[in-house]
């Protein structure tokens, strides 16, 4: 391993995501990321709220064949 993996550990602790609408900064936000296939282009979907309706989402674009992650913000 290289001298520099703790500092990109770290360097993702500190993602945020910027809410345009909410008044509130710190909430823990989900986004879910997929590759739509037709295009080859990365796209995403969100935020959510709650994890259960981003994995719902996530395994929705999983079961037609996409590949999809969820990730999260402001943990």
């Amino acid at each position: 391993m290289s001298k520099s993996s703790p500092v990109r550990h770290s360097a993702r602790r500190r993602r945020r995501y910027i809410f345009r609408e909410l008044n509130q900064p710190q909430t823990k936000v989900y986004l879910v990321y997929y590759y739509n296939t037709q295009n080859v282009i990365l796209m995403t979907d969100g935020p959510f709220a709650d994890e259960p309706d981003a994995y719902e989402k996530m395994r929705e674009f999983l079961l037609k064949g996409y590949c999809a992650w969820m990730v999260t913000y402001n943990d």
